[in-house]
């Protein structure tokens, strides 16, 4: 929705119709909606990354930008790590698409309502595509956030634990998600 209201032409990939979507987006396939998309943004659950992306057909050409994390069930654990990240596997089930990761820490909250006063609130960038990195840039300080740009891809081996943490400080800690951000935005520095 706020994609929408940025001025984006937003195509919602789903395995069913939702008639609950506003009217500004269209619910097609998986496939459907990545035929003529520039960027295509996976948000699945970890466990249906790969269908969704087979089910998205060939992606070569496109910016995939990755916001899953390789949780387990219980939520405060990766079910990759050390030696790869879940953006590595998912770069591996789209062949050709120029993966890049961002918002996997950051709350839903957040992402449908980024004020925080005076600060705004940070997301962590890889990828190996220097073009695609700098669109979802673009596109993330238009959405209210401060990208940061960590490198690689490989660096998303770094940002997905701090997803777990984040689940964590939230949800065994407390916290509440906005001053999770904050933490995050360096609010106490």
């Amino acid at each position: 929705a706020r994609l929408v209201k940025a001025g984006h032409a937003v195509v919602l990939g789903s395995r069913t119709i939702r008639p609950e979507c506003p009217d500004a987006m269209a619910t097609v396939s998986y496939t459907v909606a990545a035929e003529n998309a520039e960027l295509v943004v996976l948000t699945t659950d970890w466990a249906d990354c790969a269908g969704a992306l087979a089910a998205a057909g060939s992606l070569v050409g496109k910016i995939l930008l990755d916001c899953t994390n390789p949780d387990r069930p219980d939520g405060y654990s990766l079910a990759v790590g050390r030696d790869t990240s879940g953006a590595e596997e998912n770069a591996r089930s789209a062949p050709g698409a120029a993966v890049v990761k961002a918002l996997n820490h950051v709350w839903a909250e957040t992402v449908e309502d980024p004020h925080m006063g005076q600060r705004r609130p940070v997301t962590f960038v890889c990828g190996d595509g220097v073009v695609a990195k700098q669109v979802v840039i673009t596109l993330l300080r238009e959405l209210g956030f401060t990208p940061v740009d960590v490198g690689g891809l490989i660096s998303a081996r770094y940002t997905e634990p701090l997803a777990v943490l984040t689940v964590s400080m939230v949800t065994r800690q407390g916290w509440d998600p906005k001053g999770v951000e904050l933490a995050i935005a360096g609010a106490d520095r």
